[in-house]
């Protein structure tokens, strides 16, 4: 629970629950979907930082964009198009996790990343590399919602 139109109105802090920005009922997920004002800009430079960090951190090129395509057809109400294995797994585990709880740290990809690490016999470890993921995920949310 974040100080959203939803639960800013039933704590009796606002009259209304509407999103600021383009007046549609507000809650967590509105704000990660919602195309309003400059909201797409925020969003398509926050998945440009976190490619860049992806990319940083060796992750397996198909665990990255399993990761930005899922978000990106998530966010624009696409379906998801088939990936190869084992990004596509993840997808799938994603899809039924939910891609908005991705942004609140439901992760399905780190196993797929570790044995990734395995495969090229990195010493970096796919739970350290999770953890740093969901607080760059958070960090998207925040923005989304700061906007």
């Amino acid at each position: 629970m974040c100080g959203v139109g939803k639960w800013m109105q039933r704590g009796g802090k606002w009259d209304v629950d509407k999103f600021p920005l383009c007046g549609a009922p507000e809650d967590a997920s509105h704000v990660y979907v919602c195309t309003s004002s400059g909201s797409s800009m925020i969003w398509d430079s926050s998945l440009s930082v976190l490619q860049a960090w992806l990319d940083n951190q060796n992750t397996d090129t198909a665990i990255i964009l399993a990761l930005l395509q899922g978000l990106r057809e998530w966010r624009g109400h696409h379906d998801h198009r088939p990936l190869l294995q084992p990004a596509q797994l993840s997808v799938d585990q994603q899809t039924d996790i939910g891609w908005s709880l991705l942004l609140e740290g439901w992760l399905a990809t780190a196993q797929a990343q570790q044995e990734y690490y395995s495969i090229i016999r990195s010493k970096k470890s796919g739970r350290k590399w999770a953890h740093q993921l969901i607080g760059k995920l958070l960090e998207i949310a925040k923005a989304l919602w700061t906007h």
